[in-house]
């Protein structure tokens, strides 16, 4: 612990091992949102995972799962979550538990988690309306996949040409989301945190 500040409580080791095993193996990975929600864990806890099924859930791309082994606090989990995650993964399964999401800014794991999310949420309803029977839904062929992909990372939004804001990937949705708070008379937390 660098620095303690006024807490008197100890460091949670799972939710240490769990970010510096990412931050150590993904350079190119500066945050990361780990949620036990229950439409994550309900997730984690399918066989089949994220089905590519709808829009949002090619935006996630090919997910990481890692088998589920108790609580993240021994050593030898480490290479095998380092493993699952692999070089290109963005969001990881962690199967009956949760679901950790990772980007460059918090902006891109922010919009990685609601994407997911809404991927998940509408997953469910399909397979309820399907009465369970994976095949009654609609698999768009891995070419789909690609071409969803390729697009995010070029981005779908017009370049600015007179020096305006340059936009990544999750900065407008997060933007937008601050306002729907500030709206609601919450203060952004972006504002708290900048304001000091």
């Amino acid at each position: 612990m660098i620095e303690r500040g006024t807490t008197k409580y100890g460091l949670n080791k799972a939710g240490f091992t769990l970010h510096s095993t990412i931050h150590e193996a993904r350079k190119d990975i500066n945050a990361i949102i780990h949620v036990h929600t229950n439409v994550a864990a309900g997730l984690s806890a399918l066989k089949v995972g994220l089905l590519p099924i709808s829009q949002e859930a090619l935006l996630c791309g090919h997910v990481g799962y890692h088998d589920y082994e108790g609580i993240l606090v021994d050593e030898p989990m480490r290479a095998k979550i380092k493993r699952d995650l692999g070089e290109k993964h963005k969001i990881l399964v962690l199967r009956n538990h949760g679901i950790v999401f990772c980007g460059a800014t918090l902006e891109e794991a922010w919009l990685r988690l609601i994407t997911f999310m809404s991927a998940v949420d509408i997953q469910f309803h399909a397979m309820a309306a399907a009465g369970g029977n994976g095949a009654n839904l609609i698999v768009p062929p891995e070419r789909v996949l690609h071409q969803v992909q390729r697009i995010l990372q070029v981005g779908v939004n017009e370049k600015p040409k007179d020096g305006s804001i340059q936009w990544s990937l999750g900065d407008m949705e997060l933007e937008a989301e601050m306002r729907k708070l500030d709206r609601m008379v919450y203060h952004s937390i972006f504002f708290l945190l900048y304001s000091n």
